[in-house]
């Protein structure tokens, strides 16, 4: 079989949709969205790979971001915490398309590769990972079976938030306070809050496959969550709530809301996102019944060191981050997140 390595251009477009909707492994972390909130919300270079044989016909594809960190320039696979692993129809392609990308990452000098992978398949000269692991539920298509299917302590929880009078939101012009209120959260746990640039490109491409939750008390943003729908999966990439609002238990109306959405409109898997093994987020998504499945990362090295990943070791800029005024963090926190999209 002659396979050639095209890059994504518009031309392609239609074809590359066309095997990621077909594709039973793609995710919602496929989507040409994510290219277009890359270059156009960060200024990165994205290059989207098709491996195609000789009738032009898609066989394989893989996404990959270049990353011009400062001290960690990489090419990823996924932005934050999101995973898009290779997409063949053999393994002769999905080598194919491993070996291209090891190419691009050694042709133009960079020191990292990092894969996220859904997969236990090994691959060659790599370093793996195995700090996270995917939370998914199963979601049925009636709305009662979703219900009663949880456990009393989780439904308790949603009752309480509704009679403190917390209200539900859905729509894409609710983007502006989710942000806010994702801002806020990241603030809160010392992290960098991503940029509002990258998130509105994002809302802007995704089109019908992208929603936003907003929950409000007494009109007031509380928490909120970004979701996808891909071929009957809704994910989620972004979910946060207010600190000061918890007691309110307003993740536990998040969580059902979008689960009734999902039922509503077809979905028969809530796609939770990663998670750090052991870590109380998981243990959150755990308590409703989800099941985990590992969620690799592979790194290869140009110059054969070793990449350190491990959350703990930045416990120092945690700490400080903290510290900053709201309004200080909200400015340096998308600039660092450009650095870094491929780490996280």
């Amino acid at each position: 079989m002659n396979i050639r390595l095209q890059l994504l251009t518009q031309a392609l477009e239609t074809k590359w949709d066309a095997f990621i909707q077909a594709h039973p492994e793609s995710t919602c972390y496929h989507q040409r969205s994510w290219k277009n909130a890359a270059e156009r919300g960060y200024g990165l270079s994205a290059r989207f790979m098709l491996a195609m044989d000789e009738s032009d016909t898609v066989r394989g594809v893989i996404p990959l971001f270049r990353v011009n960190g400062i001290v960690k320039a990489h090419y990823t696979n996924g932005l934050f915490g999101a995973y898009a692993p290779i997409l063949a129809d053999s393994k002769e392609v999905a080598d194919f398309l491993l070996q291209s990308a090891f190419d691009s990452t050694r042709n133009e000098s960079l020191p990292y590769l990092i894969l996220k992978t859904l997969a236990d398949e090994a691959m060659p000269t790599m370093r793996r990972l195995d700090s996270w692991v995917i939370a998914t539920l199963p979601i049925e298509a009636d709305s009662h079976k979703n219900w009663t299917s949880q456990r009393r302590q989780i439904r308790c929880c949603i009752q309480k938030a509704r009679r403190e009078g917390v209200t539900v939101h859905w729509g894409v012009e609710q983007l502006d306070d989710f942000y806010d209120v994702l801002a806020e959260n990241m603030h809160s746990k010392g992290a960098p809050i991503y940029g509002r640039s990258f998130m509105q490109e994002l809302v802007r491409s995704a089109g019908d496959a992208v929603n936003i939750l907003v929950l409000r008390h007494h009109g007031r943003a509380i928490a909120g969550a970004l979701v996808m729908s891909h071929r009957g999966t809704i994910s989620v990439p972004f979910a946060s709530s207010r600190p000061r609002d918890r007691p309110l238990r307003p993740n536990n109306l998040l969580i059902w809301e979008i689960i009734d959405y999902g039922s509503v409109n077809g979905m028969q898997t809530l796609d939770f996102g990663r998670s750090l093994r052991d870590s109380t987020s998981l243990d959150f998504k755990l308590g409703w019944g989800a099941k985990t499945s590992p969620q690799p990362v592979h790194v290869l090295s140009t110059r054969d060191e070793i990449l350190n990943l491990d959350p703990g070791d930045v416990k120092w800029f945690v700490s400080a981050w903290k510290r900053l005024p709201r309004p200080v963090v909200d400015r340096l926190g998308p600039l660092i997140c450009r650095q870094i999209a491929g780490l996280l």
